[in-house]
Parts: C-alpha cells; sequence; structure tokens
C-alpha cells in the first residue's frame, strides 16, 4: 500500500482520517499539524521504542493512535487503554477511518441520529471489558464501528482486529515497578526523540505527591 498524505489546518492539530482505497491500494491521509507523518508510518502519540523505526503496532505500551504501512495492507494501532476509540466505516472498496468520532461523521457527511436513545448504554458498555463492547453507532445514514485497544488491519481483501502484545508475567511487585519505571523510561525518550518534528514536553505530578497520593 501506498500512503499519502496531506496537513488539514481547519481539523484539530492531533486529530485524522484516512481513507483506504482497497481497489488500488492507495491510503489518503488528512490530518491535524502535530500528527507525525512518514513514509511509511503516522502517529500522535508516543510507545516504548526509537521514534524513528515507528514500531508501535504491537507493542503493550503506545498512547495515541496512528498507522503502519504493510506491503499489501495498514495496521491502524489504538491507545493502549480503554477510554479512546478509533471509527471507521466502509463504502464498497472504500474504507474510512478516524480517531475523531465527529471528524469521520464530518468526512463521510454523516450524523449521529437524535432520536436514537442508547447512545449513552453504547458508551458504558465498555464496562463490560473489551471483547463484549458495543461496537457499533447507528447513524442517520446508516451506522459506523468503533475499535478500542485492539488493532484494526485493513488489506486488499478484508478488515480484522488484532490483539497487541501482552505485558510480561508480573510475579511480584518489583516486576510490577521495574516494568513502569523501565517503560516510562522508554516511552519518555520517544515523546522527546529528536527525529520528531515536534518533540513533546511532559508534565506529570511533582515526585512528592505522587508519592503522598501512593501511600
Amino acid at each position: 500500500m501506498e500512503l499519502r498524505h496531506a496537513t488539514n489546518l481547519y481539523i484539530p492539530k492531533l486529530s485524522w482520517v484516512a481513507e483506504v482505497n482497497r481497489g488500488n491500494g492507495i491510503v489518503s491521509l488528512q490530518h491535524g499539524s502535530s500528527v507525525e507523518v512518514r513514509e511509511k508510518f503516522f502517529i500522535e502519540g508516543a510507545w516504548n521504542g526509537p521514534f524513528q523505526e515507528g514500531e508501535f503496532g504491537e507493542t503493550d505500551c503506545v498512547f495515541g493512535t496512528g498507522g503502519i504501512i504493510c506491503e499489501d495492507s495498514i495496521r491502524f494501532v489504538t491507545s493502549a487503554s480503554t477510554v479512546d476509540y478509533l471509527y471507521y466505516d466502509e463504502d464498497g472498496p472504500n474504507v474510512r477511518v478516524s480517531n475523531s468520532l465527529p471528524l469521520l461523521l464530518a468526512f463521510i457527511h454523516d450524523t449521529l441520529d437524535p432520536w436514537y436513545p442508547d447512545y449513552p448504554s453504547i458508551c458504558d458498555s465498555i464496562m463490560d471489558g473489551i471483547n463484549d463492547y458495543c461496537r457499533n453507532i447507528p447513524t442517520t445514514k446508516g451506522m459506523m464501528r468503533r475499535v478500542t485497544y485492539r488493532n484494526l488491519d485493513v488489506s486488499m481483501k478484508s478488515i480484522y482486529e488484532s490483539e497487541k502484545r501482552m505485558p510480561p508475567p508480573l510475579e511480584c511487585f518489583q516486576d510490577y515497578q521495574d516494568y513502569l519505571r523501565n517503560n516510562y523510561a522508554l516511552i519518555a525518550a520517544n515523546a522527546r526523540d529528536g527525529a520528531r518534528n515536534q518533540p513533546m514536553e511532559i508534565c506529570s505530578t511533582p515526585v512528592n505527591r505522587l508519592r503522598y497520593y501512593c501511600c
């Protein structure tokens, strides 16, 4: 597949919408000004690895969303959390994917149905877990789908969800502490990586206050 992209200054800086033409393999991406785009990947976020390698498609530590171009498919990567989603819609050979529900609705000239009563229960269904949450969102023209935690692979022939790598077994508190410390260091290094067009500044809770709330 081939990635073609353009910055759209009229949409939020970290938002993006991609249209995959499964007939010719062209991925057309419109994105905000702070989305990092390279020849084979794009990302709004950070993960536990060197930025220039773009290997965030399987890690258990990615925060943000993006896409990775493969030979005959594209992997749309979700955040390793259950509070963010990717949204997608199919129209013949075209698949449209976005990290923003309002942006995707605007892109496909659709809207939510003001008379549909169950949007709150759809939102709350994530409390049933990553296997049983409601994936379908009714709209005035039909329906779109959403995916969280798992990645979304779009190939010339199929669309399917793929699992992220699971964290290693944690047999004691020290394993847990080491896992957090080591991966936080890698994520921080990725966020500040000089290979980015816009290296990130990190804002966090002061250490002494963090210790206070953890004790």
